[in-house]
């Protein structure tokens, strides 16, 4: 058969010692439980914050490439007006050049005897010379004594 003791029963002041050291316990857990909620909640505002301010500054930079997409689209349109200018320019000058071209082949060659008035730079050819060999501009000669007129920029 078992021994039994027989247990005295505790003191009131041990007693109030035990509960006391139970409520420090149960004291020090919860003040434990409310600083790791804090941080928990310190830890998700700074979350947020983050959240926050890392939303912004891709709206700002949403913002700053919208900016610069419609910049960009500004200059691709001048940048082509420009150069529908310069063709326009180019060609208009070009025309100008054949214009005066013709007025000057035209101006050295007379149509009645078909032979040539007068060399390049309005200076008279020489008649040693010949309207066949005078050069009105780089690549091309005088009009030959024929009535054929082959037109400007044409060897004959």
């Amino acid at each position: 058969m078992p021994i039994l003791f027989e247990r005295t029963r505790p003191t009131k002041q041990q007693l109030r010692a035990v509960f006391a050291h139970i409520r420090r316990r149960r004291e020090r857990e919860k003040a434990e439980a409310e600083a790791k909620r804090a941080k928990e909640e310190e830890e998700k505002k700074k979350k947020e914050e983050e959240a926050r301010k890392s939303k912004e500054k891709l709206e700002d930079v949403a913002k700053q490439i919208e900016v610069l997409e419609a910049k960009l689209v500004s200059l691709k349109e001048e940048k082509h007006d420009l150069f529908a200018q310069l063709k326009k320019n180019l060609l208009q000058k070009q025309e100008d050049e054949n214009r005066k071209r013709t007025q000057f082949s035209t101006a050295l060659y007379n149509p009645g005897t078909g032979t040539q008035i007068a060399g390049p730079k309005g200076f008279a050819v020489p008649s040693s010379v010949g309207p066949s060999s005078a050069v009105l501009f780089p690549g091309t000669s005088a009009v030959s004594g024929s009535d054929d007129f082959a037109g400007p920029g044409t060897v004959c």
